[in-house]
């Protein structure tokens, strides 16, 4: 296994999520699933850890409004939160952490693994 892997990762879980992947029909099915994946199989304080950490702030900065929006109706499908005026403040939210992302920008350095 890769170095920042968890100990307990294992192929047959590496594959699993790639099946769950291939199922995926949006941006927020793909985003969540990979997020997921990411938490359970890297070690986050090593350096594959930040990587994906990056990865996923680079997938959040470079979504479409129509990207966000489905991420808030998925969430709202899968918490059963599904009042418009707590879905509007989530789509707000995400809108301001993407653009944060934006304006912070994500280094070549923080995607590269040495």
């Amino acid at each position: 296994m890769e170095k920042g892997t968890r100990k307990d990762w294992t192929i047959e879980r590496e594959e699993k999520f790639n099946n769950i992947l291939d199922t995926c029909r949006t941006f927020a099915e793909r985003q969540l699933i990979i997020s997921l994946r990411d938490v359970l199989k890297y070690d986050q304080r090593s350096k594959a850890g930040k990587i994906v950490t990056a990865k996923a702030e680079l997938r959040l900065g470079t979504s479409t409004d129509d990207e966000l929006a489905d991420m808030v109706s998925l969430e709202a499908a899968l918490t059963g939160k599904k009042d418009m005026e707590e879905m509007l403040k989530r789509l707000e939210e995400l809108e301001k952490l993407r653009a944060d992302i934006i304006r912070k920008g994500i280094k070549k350095s923080e995607l590269e693994q040495r």
